[in-house]
Formats: structure tokens, C-alpha cells, sequence
């Protein structure tokens, strides 16, 4: 039985007019949402975009409609104190957040922070505060 498994292995692969080969498999859709109609059936692999789901989807319509979903890139101001801390936003319960420390004699090496809405954050570093801030999400 191995001999013949092994003549049969070691064969060149011939295609007949039955078998034809496609260069890429056929995926059946189940869901309408930013795609083919559920009982397409579309020749070829799927986008990213296609596969995407929640989050990741809600990030890349933002990226395509040139906004940025949760803020800007990165967060400026004066110097967070406990009276007034660096203001962190947020559609989830935390974030994370990168402290230098600022200008002068407070600055540092990066290091990084979770700022969550049970209490403001200090870092040990430097002493500057942040809290978060939730911001309604309207794209769910």
C-alpha cells in the first residue's frame, strides 16, 4: 500500500477539464453590512475592510472619512495637578496615556500610564495628573 501511495504522491499533477484550479477560493457572504448581499457568493479573497468588525471596523471608516475616533494624536496643555489634571478622553472606562513630563526641570523619559474613571492618575515620575474624561461614542 505505501509503494502505491508513494507512486501515486510522487505523480506530476495533471488539471482535466472537471477540475479547473482558481487562484483564489469562493466565499459565501452571511452578512449585508458594508458588503456583498448575503446570498452573493464573491470569487476572490476579502478585504481587511470585509473581515473587520466593531472597533476595528468603527476605526476604519473614521480613517477613511479622515476623522480620528477617539481625539487627537496626542494630548497638550499645562502641567496636571491635583486641583486641575490633565483632562484624558475617552469613549471607554480607561485609556492609556504616555507622560514626558512637560518642559524644564519635570521632564523625563516617556512612560506610560492607565487613566481609568475610578480616580486620577499621578505619575511617579514626575507628579502630573490625569483623569479621564468619557465622551459619548456616537457611532454605536
Amino acid at each position: 500500500m505505501f509503494a502505491r501511495l508513494a507512486r501515486l504522491s510522487s505523480a506530476p499533477l495533471r488539471a482535466s477539464s472537471s477540475t479547473a484550479f482558481r487562484a483564489a477560493p469562493r466565499t459565501r457572504m452571511f452578512s449585508a453590512i458594508d458588503g456583498p448581499r448575503p446570498d452573493e457568493i464573491v470569487d476572490g479573497p476579502l478585504s481587511a475592510f470585509d473581515h473587520a468588525t466593531g472597533r476595528e471596523k468603527m476605526e476604519m471608516i473614521a480613517e477613511m472619512e479622515g476623522r480620528k475616533p477617539y481625539g487627537d494624536d496626542y494630548l497638550g496643555g499645562p502641567f496636571g495637578t491635583r486641583e486641575k489634571p490633565v483632562l484624558v478622553p475617552s469613549v471607554f472606562d480607561n485609556r492609556i496615556v504616555g507622560c514626558v513630563g512637560g518642559d524644564g526641570d519635570n521632564a523625563h523619559d516617556l512612560l506610560w500610564h492607565e487613566v481609568t474613571t475610578e480616580k486620577p492618575t499621578m505619575c511617579a515620575e514626575c507628579g502630573q495628573v490625569f483623569a479621564l474624561k468619557q465622551i459619548e461614542n456616537h457611532h454605536h
